[in-house]
């Protein structure tokens, strides 16, 4: 389970790249004392929408390097005998038997995709 720096943090942007920093030393990465930490991020959106924000917060390069990936589940959900296009998420998760809507809420839609994913690994 991840850990957080403090329950009720509130950080300003000139302040998230250090303090990102120090939530990835605080769950398990290694303090690159004064350098890049590199994080793999995977995800439909992240390279294409996502890093677009995010490089935006103010040394947030200067802490953190990100190596993104595409990673679509519904390749993993497709029924190659009668889909005519890629499942939706909200049809990944019915084929799995998991429960609840797709609210596409960023933190939510990420957990949604991390469940049907599991269902493979």
């Amino acid at each position: 389970m991840m850990k957080f720096i403090s329950e009720n943090n509130i950080t300003s942007i000139e302040k998230l790249a250090t303090a990102f920093y120090a939530f990835l030393i605080t769950n398990g990465f290694e303090d690159m004392k004064g350098k890049q930490i590199t994080i793999s991020v995977a995800g439909k959106n992240f390279g294409m929408f996502d890093y677009g924000f995010i490089k935006l917060i103010p040394d947030i390069e200067k802490h953190v390097k990100f190596k993104s990936r595409v990673l679509d589940p519904a390749i993993l959900c497709v029924d190659w005998e009668s889909d005519k296009q890629l499942p939706s998420l909200d049809e990944c998760k019915k084929r799995h038997g998991i429960e609840g809507d797709v609210t596409h809420d960023a933190v939510e839609d990420a957990w949604d995709v991390i469940q049907v994913l599991r269902k493979f690994y």
